[in-house]
């Protein structure tokens, strides 16, 4: 993997929105050393960063191996009934509006929220049904464009 100069970066940004070090330090609200000590190599935080970046009408881009954007999760993922989000890592799945009989059988919680496999359950999923980790978690907006479709006229 490629890593990117970071210190470059804050260079060409600098020039792009045509700022001195020192006007660039007053912009942000660091100090001019800290710009010099960026642009010399030491990494800054990504706050600071994605701020300079900012300045100069500059955003940073995920790709994935195939070069394709990566957009980030959405907020408002379904969460479980504290109000945490459910793992990243694993498949969610939205309880069903009416709950199949065999999930009677199994017992346990008949309303949950949601739940989601276990990984060697999901890998094998993922395979049946040609789904993968780019593939979204539930969101409370997609539940409600589901639940507005049912909806008779």
């Amino acid at each position: 993997m490629e890593a990117q100069d970071v210190a470059g970066l804050v260079r060409r940004a600098r020039r792009v929105a045509d700022l001195s070090q020192r006007e660039l330090a007053a912009r942000v609200g660091v100090a001019q050393s800290h710009i010099s000590n960026v642009e010399g190599g030491r990494s800054p935080d990504v706050a600071t960063f994605l701020q300079i970046l900012d300045l100069a009408g500059l955003r940073i881009t995920v790709i994935d191996q195939n070069g394709d954007e990566v957009a980030p999760m959405p907020d408002d993922v379904l969460r479980d009934r504290v109000g945490r989000r459910m793992p990243a890592h694993l498949d969610v799945y939205a309880a069903p509006e009416r709950v199949p009989y065999r999930m009677l059988l199994r017992g346990g919680d008949l309303f949950p929220d949601a739940w989601f496999h276990h990984r060697a359950d999901r890998d094998r999923m993922r395979a049946r049904y040609g789904r993968s980790a780019t593939d979204e978690q539930p969101t409370v907006s997609s539940r409600a464009r589901v639940r507005a479709r049912r909806r008779y006229p």
